[in-house]
């Protein structure tokens, strides 16, 4: 009985696609420092977490600009997702690829309102991803590349 779970298992089994090796990309963080926009009086935002003030003021902002460095003939597209598996963007794109993704403001995204972590995916012809490029931010602030630490906030 076990033994006919076991392929039945692997079938469901996804496998994890591979990084993009670090040479082929650069990873260029934009800081702004910009007022959150005033929210309207009517409105009631729910925090699962417990009641929190929204701050005012200047508040750091962040921007990242991916430039692919070499594209190789398979790559046809690419595709980026958030953690929560919204797509960002999802773009054809010549030799020369350069995107920009609007993380957001950084206290959001360390206090788990908003997306904390991107994959940008080189996708084939048949729309199987061939590699990526993951970026994530963790509640303490580290800012990881494909695993590996690049700063913190």
């Amino acid at each position: 009985m076990l033994l006919a779970l076991v392929p039945f298992l692997l079938l469901f089994q996804s496998a994890e696609v591979p990084y993009r090796t670090k040479e082929d990309f650069q990873v260029e963080l934009k800081y702004e420092l910009r007022s959150r926009p005033a929210t309207e009086q009517n409105t009631i935002h729910l925090d699962p977490t417990g009641v929190k003030k929204g701050r005012s003021g200047m508040l750091p902002y962040l921007m990242v600009t991916v430039k692919i460095l070499d594209v190789t003939e398979e790559e046809v597209r690419f595709r980026c997702e958030d953690n929560t598996r919204h797509t960002v963007f999802n773009r054809k794109l010549p030799k020369a690829s350069s995107f920009v993704i609007d993380m957001g403001y950084i206290d959001d995204i360390k206090d788990g309102l908003s997306a904390n972590g991107y994959n940008v995916y080189a996708m084939s012809d048949e729309k199987e991803p061939l590699n990526r490029i993951e970026m994530k931010i963790e509640k303490d602030g580290t800012f990881l590349v494909n695993g590996e630490k690049r700063g913190k906030f």
